[in-house]
């Protein structure tokens, strides 16, 4: 079986470029992928919710049981009990309850969404190889400088191999900029991400699982 290999320039922190890395995008569908995505993406934002809410119902409230009044001969309605919903203080009918709503797919579902979300990304021009995203301090005014040079004037996500706490650090105040290691990543964040940065190191780390 022949594989369909795409070229990804690797460029420095100055933009010049330095080689060229192939991503395989063999068997890609643009329906199936848009399909899966969309899948994933409900998968992830279901999962984020907690559905905590709560009411009592009549059951749970702390009144007496007993009949307010006798049945007939008062000129009032019928009523069975002050934990009734129709009275202030009574329980809640079909209010909210705790609920789970979380569930998942497959692993090689996961993985290939990821896939993806990256080969997308790729032919939208949206993702960068930089040869090395390490600074020597932490300063915000690095990353800012080096996201001028590389054209990444949106929303960036920088993508690592492990966790670099100086670069974290000098993320953190740029409102558009978030940095994130290869084991956090899932095909939702990269969608949302915005432009992905990655570094060599971590490019061909993802490269290697993905093909697993």
């Amino acid at each position: 079986m022949v594989k369909e290999l795409m070229n990804i320039d690797v460029v420095s922190a100055g933009g010049s470029k330095i080689e060229s890395l192939t991503f395989d995008v063999s068997h890609f569908d643009t329906a199936r992928a848009e399909r899966l995505i969309s899948d994933v993406g409900i998968l992830y934002e279901a999962n984020q919710k907690k559905h905590t809410a709560k009411v009592k119902s009549r059951a749970e409230i702390w009144l007496s049981g007993r009949k307010p009044w006798k049945q007939k001969g008062t000129g009032r309605a019928r009523s069975g009990s002050f934990r009734s919903p129709i009275w202030v203080g009574g329980g809640v009918a079909f209010g909210p309850k705790p609920r789970d709503t979380y569930y998942t797919i497959p692993k090689k579902l996961r993985k290939r969404a990821l896939r993806d979300v990256l080969i997308l990304k790729i032919r939208e021009g949206q993702l960068l190889v930089v040869d090395d995203l390490k600074i020597d301090e932490i300063k915000t005014k690095k990353i800012i400088d080096m996201l001028k040079t590389l054209k990444c004037n949106e929303k960036t996500m920088l993508i690592t191999a492990m966790v670099d706490p100086k670069l974290v650090l000098s993320c953190r105040n740029v409102k558009r900029v978030v940095a994130r290691t290869v084991g956090d990543l899932n095909a939702y964040d990269l969608l949302l991400g915005g432009k992905l940065l990655f570094t060599k190191e971590a490019f061909n780390k993802i490269n290697k699982e993905l093909v697993a």
